[in-house]
C-alpha cells in the first residue's frame, strides 16, 4: 500500500466485537447458560438476555458484576461497551 492511502482507522474495516457477543464467547467457554451466567451475576435472565442481545449497554454495575463473575476488569467491559455503541 502506497504511503498516504492507509485507513485512518483499522475499526472502520469491521465492526468492533459487540459486549453481547463476548459474553456468550464467556459463558459458552464454561459451559454455562444465560440463566447460570444469571444466577452467578445477581441478574434477571431477562437482563442477561437483553446483554446477550446488546439491546441494552452494559452499565458500570454489570461492568462489575460480569468483571467479578468472569475475573476479568469492569474496564474491559465499559471499553466494549464504548467501541460497540461507537462513543
Amino acid at each position: 500500500m502506497k504511503k498516504g492511502n492507509e485507513p485512518k482507522n483499522f475499526r472502520l474495516a469491521q465492526r468492533p466485537l459487540s459486549p453481547g457477543a463476548a459474553i456468550q464467547r464467556e459463558i459458552e467457554s464454561r459451559g454455562w447458560t444465560a440463566r447460570d451466567l444469571a444466577q452467578a451475576a445477581g441478574l434477571s435472565e431477562g437482563d442477561v438476555a437483553a446483554l446477550l442481545r446488546s439491546s441494552v449497554s452494559v452499565s458500570s454495575d454489570v461492568a462489575r458484576r460480569l468483571a467479578s463473575v468472569f475475573a476479568t476488569s469492569s474496564d474491559l467491559w465499559l471499553e466494549l461497551e464504548r467501541e460497540y455503541r461507537g462513543g
